[in-house]
């Protein structure tokens, strides 16, 4: 059955390109007359409505947009840098199968190897012979070099040998300063702890004890004498203590029974 003009218009919308997908890598392709040159190098497929991979004819344009000194990338009020242009003879030549289907190849270079880091934005525009235009995607892709803000020092960097003032320091209480003014202001801060009716009974009933002064001159080689300590004496509290009453039995199955009863009296 024949196609009428309407159908066969039909068919060739849905199976002609409508976008690119482009995939992109920094690279350095060795040449005899210029050396190692560093570029990009990309791989692009057409899809058709169907999305099918397919192969195209006309004219491929790759717009390159250096953003390494940009802080905000607006290149819809920017010209690009560089214009790779890819006439629709020598597209067949780049042409290759994958396992996607069709795909193209392409190599951008753009400087020699060893200069500096670039940040480039990459954007395809193909041209068909019949067809609309077909706008890819931006493509962000950073070129590896030398870091030209990595030795650079800002005027205000300095850096700091004096000494820094006491108020910026960790003192130690090894520090002549701090005993110095602890010396000086002679002040005691003090602070009040509620203590328990059995805390406070035990430690009036509890022995006096005698601690020695020190006297230790700060800088001194001698080492302070130890302060001499008096224990307080339990022998009275272990006097009064009772033993307790404990039984001990033996039930028919052999199992011991211990019992612990009140403090026997004397």
């Amino acid at each position: 059955m024949p196609w009428n003009t309407e159908q066969a218009a039909r068919r060739q919308h849905e199976e002609s390109a409508a976008r690119i997908v482009a995939i992109w890598t920094h690279d350095v392709l060795s040449t005899p007359n210029h050396g190692a040159v560093q570029g990009f190098g990309g791989r692009m497929y057409f899809y058709n409505r169907k999305q099918q991979a397919v192969e195209v004819e006309g004219q491929l344009v790759v717009y390159a947009f250096d953003d390494t000194d940009q802080p905000v990338a607006n290149h819809s009020q920017r010209q690009p840098n560089r214009k790779y242009v890819f006439r629709a003879e020598q597209l067949q030549t780049h042409i290759s199968e994958s396992e996607l289907g069709p795909s193209y190849s392409f190599w951008l270079p753009w400087q020699k190897f060893g200069g500096d880091e670039r940040k480039i934005s990459l954007v395809p525009v193909f041209i068909p012979n019949k067809g609309n235009v077909i706008n890819g995607l931006f493509s962000k892709v950073t070129l590896p070099g030398n870091n030209r803000n990595q030795n650079d020092t800002h005027s205000k960097d300095q850096l700091v040998h004096h000494n820094q003032p006491d108020a910026m320091r960790v003192d130690t209480f090894d520090n002549r300063n701090t005993y110095k003014n602890l010396t000086q202001t002679g002040r005691r801060n003090t602070q009040t702890i509620n203590l328990s009716p059995n805390l406070t009974r035990h430690m009036t009933n509890a022995p006096q004890q005698v601690v020695s002064n020190i006297n230790h001159q700060i800088g001194s080689t001698e080492r302070p004498q130890t302060p001499t300590v008096a224990l307080p004496n339990y022998d009275d509290y272990n006097a009064r203590r009772r033993p307790t009453g404990i039984q001990t039995s033996v039930n028919r199955s052999g199992l011991k029974t211990i019992k612990i009863g009140p403090p026997q009296r004397p």
